[in-house]
């Protein structure tokens, strides 16, 4: 087993933590983000990222940052993406389906 310092320094240049191996494994269920200065609330856990019960992974588990989560630029859900329940790539094309069907009956109608 390497030695622990080889994969684990501090910067020089802030209060930073730098961890160089290729993959971290964490045998738990929380990973938990706390800074106190940014917090809004006194909530008792800041889990950020859980494994849970349906072997899921969930970001903001039991809503413990009140801010949400935000994703800054580009998102891909290669196979579906679902707000409360709902699959957003079936809504838009159904939605699709009924505009075409709109144009396709405004096509004979005669405007003034």
């Amino acid at each position: 087993m390497s030695n622990l310092n080889s994969f684990i320094e501090k910067s020089k240049s802030s209060d930073e933590l730098i961890i160089k191996p290729f993959a971290v494994k964490l045998l738990g269920a929380d990973l938990r983000i706390d800074c106190k200065k940014r917090r809004k609330t006194k909530t008792p856990y800041r889990r950020a990222v859980v494994h849970n019960q349906q072997d899921g992974l969930t970001v903001n588990w039991a809503k413990d940052y009140p801010g949400g989560v935000t994703i800054n630029g580009k998102v891909n859900c290669p196979d579906s993406l679902k707000v409360k329940g709902y699959d957003l790539l079936k809504l838009v094309l159904e939605m699709r389906k009924k505009i075409q069907l709109l144009e396709g009956r405004l096509d004979g109608v005669e405007w003034d």
